[in-house]
């Protein structure tokens, strides 16, 4: 939660005030064009315009799939916020490639405007990002786990827009219809839709565990949302610890004794 007595630096908020506001005006535009590669116009100005300017000097950015040294594999992210101190990606491009689920923090699904379809999609993809299977944070030297198993991305879902008109439905109990333990363990436990709210999921309340930030007409919900990934950042990288990346590429085999 919030706290009421903090007070913000002015001139910062101002300029992300600012370039928020452009990065919607800016989708919403991009939006209107008929043409295939929206969805990938709509990825890079929330990236570059929004996300880029938030994000500490220790994590880096992208887009592809995430694995673990088990061989599982998510589907593609449009985001991957992921910290390279932790372990190496595997990149094909500067941008684009496989992450190892250890150093990831963030998995981002953005969306020009969210429909009931692009929700269920968000689910099912994400359903497959909880299959990973983290290593342990730190072994001793005889690589026995001496620590938790690291600690797992976030999957987080942003949109620009919605179809749901106003007045209508709330996004909240749309998620609720499409995902059965969205009370309990939702796949998706943070999503912000500009204009209408920002959701995040607090497993530790006692009642409501959905806690919602309003919209206002100067978008504090889109600024509260990249505030809270801001946030996160840091105590999610040191959780992560020190995984071994040996386990990614080392086979197991016999080995003769001499």
């Amino acid at each position: 939660m919030l706290n009421a007595g903090r007070i913000p630096n002015e001139i910062i908020r101002t300029e992300f005030f600012n370039k928020v506001r452009s990065a919607l005006v800016s989708a919403r535009n991009v939006a209107q064009i008929d043409h295939p590669g929206i969805r990938g116009k709509a990825r890079e100005i929330f990236v570059q315009d929004m996300l880029r300017p938030i994000l500490p000097p220790y994590v880096e950015f992208g887009s592809g799939k995430i694995a673990d040294s088990k061989g599982n594999m998510s589907a593609e992210t449009d985001v991957v916020i992921y910290s390279r101190q932790t372990l190496p990606p595997l990149l094909f491009e500067s941008n684009f490639g496989i992450y190892p689920a250890e150093a990831v923090v963030y998995a981002i699904e953005v969306k020009s405007k969210l429909t009931l379809k692009e929700v269920q999609t968000t689910i099912e993809k994400f359903t497959r990002l909880r299959e990973m299977q983290y290593l342990p944070s730190a072994l001793n030297e005889r690589y026995e786990q001496i620590a938790p198993n690291s600690a797992p991305a976030i999957p987080c879902l942003f949109a620009f827009d919605t179809d749901i008109v106003e007045g209508g439905k709330d996004e909240l109990e749309r998620y609720r219809e499409c995902d059965p333990n969205a009370d309990t363990s939702p796949l998706v436990p943070v999503f912000c839709v500009a204009g209408r709210g920002y959701w995040w999921f607090k497993p530790n309340e006692p009642k409501e565990k959905w806690i919602k930030h309003l919209p206002t007409s100067e978008h504090e919900e889109v600024i509260e949302f990249i505030g809270g990934v801001a946030n996160t950042i840091p105590d999610q990288v040191m959780r992560k610890g020190s995984p071994r990346f040996g386990e990614y590429i080392i086979r197991p085999r016999q080995f003769e004794k001499h």
